[in-house]
């Protein structure tokens, strides 16, 4: 719930006015009606002449540049004509050198980006965000510098996304979190910060209810969903619910070798059904193949009596079933299995090389290389990401559901190590996924701090807007991070 709560805070304006301290970027106060120009803002920029007027006196203009390919240089040829169009900045009108009024921020287009109210320096009204087309984001209502009252976010459509009452800037009362996409909504109760009791989930699916009680740990809702018809073992319902209940559980801490009164574990009953694919997770998050039920039965023992025989031993017993594996492979076998690559990947690297020995090079199949790869870049493999980019896999390759390339998936999931490593490899850092996210924007969204770094550094635009009509840049204002969003001032 804390990053439920992190995602709802509304960060205190950053004001200047005329008495205020100068600090980086450099900054220039002017007066109702004067002119002025750009400053150099630290990318080694020339100044660039600006016919921008000063709305408010008292007012302090930022003015901010878009990086340009490569080199940071950019021609005249490509500056937009009306300045309103690529200048961001702040109206702050201000009394003896404290705000005084409403405060806004502006967008590209000189779109109103935020309307703070003040009163004696202090925030004191109804905040309000705004998207990029204008429509509200956020509203939050402040008292004297703190939040008292209700903080409603919404989504681009404007749907409420999620609903939260405070008191002296803590969560007390009701606060409400709803997911549109997987059609439910959880209620919480709050006192003085303090969360009192698991929250309550209402959901149009029992199976999508279950997956979210799994995945935060709140077993009187799993036994509600469960009551109502939903099954463990099988994936939420619509695009974004991809997982089970047991995938939700495990990503959130669940304890793999957790058995029932006979002793049975999760990996025994993985094994018994054949299921590759929860034995290959389960093994992945811990799973011991050692333990034995009451009965004396193992997962090996279970495994030696499938008629999956051939794909569960390999993930049981690591590195000597899977060289015994590749070796029994036959070069047909190694053309069909596209998803063995990665597999044996998580199993055992050494295997892996194996793979390749044994296999000829054009019996592996470019996709089943690009498919492992951008499998092994999620997870954060980066030993087996090299392996796979040097046996021919593709820096541009895109997995088929959302065309997410390595580098996306790398960003949105955090891995620094990959996400490095491919940037330096010459990944594209522009390149988006179905909905218009690029990889600076799943990093950004992510707080992964060293990637946006890394990805502004290899001139990644933090100004490309998604299919909802956001950029990178939007995203980072609602960041927690003072650090990330210090990157994009």
């Amino acid at each position: 719930m804390k990053s439920i709560l992190l995602a709802l805070a509304v960060a205190g304006a950053v004001v200047y006015c005329p008495m205020a301290r100068s600090s980086s970027p450099p900054k220039k106060y002017f007066k109702k009606g004067e002119k002025y120009e750009a400053l150099p803002f630290g990318y080694g920029w020339p100044p660039e002449i600006c016919d921008g007027r000063v709305p408010l006196d008292g007012g302090v203009v930022r003015l901010f540049q878009n990086r340009n390919e490569p080199g940071d240089i950019l021609p005249p040829t490509n500056m937009p004509a009306p300045t309103a169009d690529y200048y961001l900045s702040d109206e702050v009108p201000c009394v003896s050198g404290k705000p005084e009024g409403l405060a806004r921020s502006f967008s590209y287009g000189g779109k109103v980006a935020s309307a703070m109210p003040y009163r004696n320096g202090l925030l004191h009204g109804t905040v309000k965000h705004y998207f990029a087309d204008g429509k509200l984001s956020l509203e939050s209502l402040y008292s004297e510098g703190k939040k008292n009252g209700k903080t409603v976010e919404y989504e681009t459509d404007g749907a409420v996304k999620s609903s939260v009452e405070y008191v002296a800037d803590q969560p007390s009362g009701a606060a409400i979190y709803n997911d549109h996409y997987k059609k439910l909504s959880i209620a919480y109760r709050y006192e003085n910060g303090r969360e009192l009791g698991e929250p309550e989930i209402t959901a149009a699916s029992a199976q999508n209810g279950l997956i979210t009680a799994a995945g935060s740990g709140w077993l009187g809702q799993m036994k509600k969903f469960l009551a109502a018809g939903a099954k463990a073992g099988e994936p939420g319902d619509g695009e974004y619910v991809p997982d089970t209940p047991m995938i939700a559980a495990l990503e959130h801490g669940a304890n793999p070798n957790l058995a029932d009164g006979e002793g049975h574990t999760a990996l025994q009953g993985a094994i018994q059904y054949g299921y590759v694919e929860v034995v290959e997770l389960l093994m992945s998050k811990g799973a011991d193949p050692s333990l034995k039920d009451k009965s004396g039965a193992s997962p090996r023992s279970l495994a030696e009596a499938s008629p999956k025989k051939a794909e569960l031993l390999p993930l049981l017993e690591g590195k000597a079933r899977a060289r015994a594996a590749v070796d029994a492979r036959a070069r047909a076998e190694c053309e069909r299995k596209s998803e063995y690559l990665s597999r044996l990947a998580q199993a055992d690297r050494a295997g892996l090389a194996k793979l390749f020995e044994t296999c000829p090079a054009d019996a592996i199949s470019r996709k089943s290389l690009d498919d492992a790869m951008l499998d092994s870049a999620m997870r954060g493999r980066l030993d087996n990401v090299k392996l796979f980019l040097g046996k021919g896999a593709s820096l541009q390759a895109t997995e088929g559901q959302w065309h997410e390339t390595a580098l996306n998936l790398s960003a949105r999931e955090g891995r620094t190590e990959v996400a490095l490593y491919l940037l330096e490899r010459g990944a594209q850092p522009d390149t988006a996924d179905i909905h218009g996210y690029t990889p600076l924007m799943r990093a950004v969204h992510g707080e992964h701090v060293e990637i946006v770094r890394a990805l502004l550094g290899k001139g990644a635009k933090a100004d490309l807007k998604n299919k909802s009509g956001q950029s990178a840049r939007d995203l980072a204002k609602a960041c927690r991070s003072e650090e990330l969003k210090a990157l994009f001032r």
